[in-house]
Formats: structure tokens, C-alpha cells, sequence
């Protein structure tokens, strides 16, 4: 889409969410999980040169900033198809 100027990207988002009462502790051990998994080469190899996806591991206000400004992009793409 962004040819057509718009900031989206079709692409697949993996977002793991836990309940907002999680134990801090809790959330630093599925912290270090999820990244370790993301910089393993062999994750890496075969997400990235067999199934040709990209991998990003980004978490808090960082991700919340890329989802927001998705959203904001794709409600921008929306209003202009309901107008023509």
C-alpha cells in the first residue's frame, strides 16, 4: 500500500499479551524467552530464508507505537475507500 501512499504494510504481526496483573517477575522470564527465541539463528534462518518473513522482537511503549500508527494507517486507507 505504501505505493499508493499509504504508511501500511500488509505483513504478519505476532503480538503475545499478558493479563495486566501479571507478576513483573513473570513478564521479565517470557521477556528473555521471546527474545532469545527471536535472535536464535536457527529461528532466524528458517523464518527468514524459508518462510520468508522478517523478525523483529519489539515490546512495550515501542510496540504500542507500531500498532497505533498501523491502526491510524489502515483507518486513514478505510476512509478513503468509503468515500469513493
Amino acid at each position: 500500500m505504501r505505493e499508493l501512499g499509504y504508511g501500511v504494510a500488509i505483513k504478519s504481526l505476532r503480538v503475545v499479551a499478558v493479563p495486566a496483573n501479571t507478576p513483573v517477575s513473570h513478564i521479565q522470564v517470557l521477556t528473555q524467552a521471546l527474545e532469545a527465541a527471536t535472535t536464535d539463528p536457527r529461528f532466524v534462518d528458517i523464518t527468514v530464508n524459508r518462510i520468508r518473513q522478517p523478525v523483529f522482537f519489539r515490546q512495550g511503549d515501542e510496540l504500542r507505537a507500531i500498532i497505533q500508527r498501523e491502526a491510524d494507517e489502515f483507518a486513514r486507507l478505510q476512509a478513503n475507500v468509503n468515500t469513493r
